[in-house]
C-alpha cells in the first residue's frame, strides 16, 4: 500500500514501480480536500441558514 499525493504524475509513478500496490491519499490531502469540501457546503447554504435565522 502506498499512501500518496493525489496528483497524477505520482499516480503513474507509482503505478509504473509497484503495480500490484494500493494507492491511497495521504492523510494531510485528504483532511486538506474533505476540510475544502465541508467548507464550500457551508458557504453555498449560507443563504438560506441565515434567512431561516432572520
Amino acid at each position: 500500500m502506498v499512501a500518496r499525493d493525489g496528483g497524477r504524475g505520482y499516480a503513474r509513478t507509482t503505478a509504473q514501480a509497484l503495480p500490484h500496490a494500493d494507492q491511497v491519499a495521504d492523510r494531510s490531502h485528504l483532511m486538506e480536500n474533505a476540510s475544502h469540501a465541508v467548507l464550500d457546503a457551508v458557504r453555498k447554504s449560507m443563504r438560506q441558514v441565515a434567512a431561516r435565522l432572520g
